[in-house]
């Protein structure tokens, strides 16, 4: 038996995943105009997390009609949210090995794990729909 917490949770998490995903949209969308225009140092790092959570919230955003696309979209949302988390690690790792750790880098890489991990519960939650087929 659900909590009333896990209930009023799962029924946000159904009928607002578009707003995460379209937070996510545009991060990716507005992070790449700040690296294309100068505006910021560039990063490897960096473009590959925006990238990352730009496909994330693309896949957040894809149409589920069946069985199928949703245990597609699971596949592709913990093979990108992984890579994300991974690179976001890896970043976090190089400043605490180079002494710099508290950075404004980062907190951004740190942000960045923990929004590609609320877009793949996201992904889940509201796929668990229609992977709960009846026994």
């Amino acid at each position: 038996m659900k909590s009333s917490i896990d209930k009023i949770f799962h029924h946000l998490v159904i009928n607002f995943f578009w707003a995460l995903a379209i937070i996510g949209v545009f991060i990716a969308a507005f992070t790449w105009y700040l690296d294309l225009s100068d505006l910021v140092n560039p990063c490897a790092y960096c473009r590959v997390q925006r990238t990352i959570i730009g496909i994330a919230a693309i896949v957040m955003l894809l149409p589920m009609r069946s069985y199928l696309t949703a245990i597609l979209q699971r596949f592709l949302g913990v093979l990108l949210v992984f890579f994300g988390a991974s690179i976001s690690v890896a970043q976090m790792f190089l400043a605490i090995h180079d002494g710099t750790f508290p950075t404004y880098s980062s907190w951004l890489a740190m942000g960045a794990f923990v929004f590609l991990f609320m877009q793949l519960f996201t992904i889940f939650i509201r796929t668990s729909r229609l992977s709960n087929t009846p026994t």
